[in-house]
């Protein structure tokens, strides 16, 4: 079956092309069974907090999460998740076998934007995003030009569709809000692949690779991440301190899926020709003492 025969039973058509497609379905649950939906899993989910490595430092994940498998639904699983899955399978005809939960308690509450693991999804499977609870607005950007920006508030009851090629092509996020919000629980359904997912993946401390160059002058380093970050880093959370007016750059790379892009990056021209481009150098840009983690 091809992918788009997938979202034929879907409405709203919010991107269609060879980067992938994308739709949103408003009225997917009714709105009554939403909000039980809701309370069920609100006060039924052992939800947890949890902290994740990003740049140099732990931070604590701004949501509260929770997991289930579905390949088959243990005994425990809430009836609201196992009807829920019921309808989105049926929906989009796919056997979805994993389930992950976000609680976003208030507008400080959020998830940077991102793209999926590809290791850790089904080749040509979609995701499917059901929202529950407070409405919160995601963004969806493209990585490469021509560049495009989609913004779609998530409403209660709701079923956004993301296929496989938008992972790999776009980028999605919850940012946070100032105005006054109540909490939103989102289900976002997923065949996951070559694993039996018997819950959350254990978390992984990825080694930083850190590198450090001086600049014969300082260099405007907003414009250099700007310009530094490109889709052939993908993967990689690169942080570039704001040290010009020492002039040096000290980079830090956390890649947990693609090691290898990073250390190409950190050490190859993409970085050394944006470092050029932005301060207009010719010469005298060379890289110091690095870690052995480099």
């Amino acid at each position: 079956m091809s992918q788009l025969k997938l979202f034929d039973s879907c409405q709203g058509i919010l991107a269609d092309d060879e980067r992938g497609r994308v739709t949103y379905t408003p009225d997917f649950v009714d709105a009554e069974t939403a909000q039980a939906w809701f309370t069920e899993l609100r006060s039924g989910v052992n939800w947890r907090s949890e902290r994740r490595e990003m740049y140099d430092r732990e931070v604590e994940v701004p949501r509260l999460l929770g997991h289930f498998r579905l390949d088959p639904a243990p005994g425990t699983t809430p009836a609201a998740i196992r009807e829920a899955a019921r309808r989105v399978t049926a929906c989009l005809r796919v056997p979805f076998n994993s389930v992950g939960l976000n609680l976003y308690r208030d507008g400080r509450d959020s998830v940077a934007a991102h793209n999926d693991h590809l290791y850790d999804i089904r080749e040509g499977f979609p995701i499917a995003l059901l929202s529950l609870g407070a409405t919160r607005r995601m963004t969806i950007r493209a990585k490469a030009a021509p560049r495009r920006s989609i913004h779609v508030d998530l409403e209660p009851g709701s079923l956004l569709v993301m296929n496989y090629e938008t992972q790999i092509h776009y980028t999605h996020g919850v940012p946070k809000t100032r105005a006054a919000v109540g909490e939103r629980i989102s289900l976002a359904f997923r065949m996951k692949a070559g694993r039996t997912d018997r819950g959350p993946p254990k978390r992984i401390r990825t080694p930083l690779l850190r590198c450090h160059y001086v600049l014969p002058q300082p260099v405007n380093l907003r414009l250099v991440v700007a310009r530094a970050l490109q889709p052939s880093v993908q993967g990689s959370a690169l942080d570039l301190a704001d040290r010009s007016c020492a002039g040096e750059v000290h980079v830090v790379a956390s890649s947990s899926d693609h090691r290898g892009d990073a250390r190409r990056f950190l050490h190859g021209p993409l970085l050394l020709s944006a470092l050029l481009g932005v301060a207009r150098l010719k010469r005298g840009v060379t890289m110091a003492q690095t870690d052995s983690s480099c």
